[in-house]
């Protein structure tokens, strides 16, 4: 199974690697792209997604809308528009805990957004 990963920011690239990689049910490979461009080459050959809403050239809402096109997984990432909606598909915001848990709904099959938000609202109460 190839998994993309697409981020402009190498830190946050590595920590998805990670969470990708130690949430795989099976053996994986981690394909990675710093823009939308290059996202959209590699596109055809992987079977999920794992996105940020912010990346340069065609934006993470583009790669979001191909891969759903395709029937891929797809987790769509943002640290500026936590919970809104993209269309039916929900922004997970850029929380490490938070998108370990998308992620381990994607290999599940589940479309994880219910859960997500509840799990960021309760994170934010903690905080605010």
């Amino acid at each position: 199974m190839r998994i993309l990963i697409v981020d402009a920011d190498p830190s946050w690239r590595d920590l998805l690697t990670r969470i990708v990689s130690s949430s795989a049910p099976t053996e994986i490979e981690i394909v990675s792209a710093t823009n939308g461009k290059d996202a959209l080459d590699v596109l055809p050959t992987v079977q999920a997604v794992v996105c940020d809403h912010l990346i340069p050239g065609p934006s993470g809402d583009e790669i979001r809308r191909r891969a759903c096109a395709r029937g891929l997984p797809t987790v769509l990432i943002s640290s500026v528009t936590p919970l809104s909606i993209a269309g039916r598909q929900a922004y997970v915001p850029k929380d490490a805990d938070l998108i370990r848990s998308a992620v381990d709904q994607m290999f599940s099959g589940f479309r994880p957004w219910g859960k997500i938000k509840a799990a960021a609202r309760r994170k934010m109460a903690l905080v605010g």
